[in-house]
């Protein structure tokens, strides 16, 4: 019995040190976002790794995080905020980001049960300034722009 035990535990030893060489030889990195839980009503958080971009600055990290927000859960009985698009631009400036954002982000927010929103377009952003703020810890201000105009704070 112990032989077997030994095995699995060496087994599952070879599979987690695969694991973690995949994960650094892909350039990946873990992110977290949140999202709106159909069924309840309530924030999801979800953690999703994803690869890191070719170009290395912190410009190119920000906008990719955005385009994944913009592309919705991955999670089934999760909603996204946003339509789908692509982030528009996204510049880093010292410890200031600016992301603009395409022109039906202004449609942003989950519809409830009764037709109202639950979650309307100026606290879907706030969600994603919160969620760039916290995979980003070095940014301490980030501004949101719809089509060229600054979403309220």
């Amino acid at each position: 019995m112990k032989k077997v035990r030994v095995l699995a535990l060496a087994g599952m030893g070879l599979l987690a040190a695969f694991a973690a060489a995949d994960f650094l030889l892909r350039d990946a990195s873990r992110v977290v976002m949140a999202f709106y839980t159909v069924a309840d009503g309530k924030p999801f958080i979800e953690d999703r790794v994803v690869k890191n971009p070719a170009a290395r600055g912190l410009d190119a990290r920000v906008r990719q995080y955005v385009e994944e927000v913009l592309l919705g859960p991955l999670s089934y009985g999760a909603a996204g905020f946003f339509p789908a698009g692509t982030v528009q631009s996204c510049i880093v400036d010292g410890e200031t980001a600016f992301i603009g954002l395409p022109p039906q982000t202004a449609l942003a927010g989950v519809s409830g049960a009764e037709g109202g929103y639950v979650i309307d377009s100026m606290r879907a952003v706030d969600i994603l300034r919160k969620d760039v703020g916290r995979n980003f810890r070095r940014l301490k201000n980030i501004e949101i722009f719809i089509d060229g105009r600054e979403a309220a704070p």
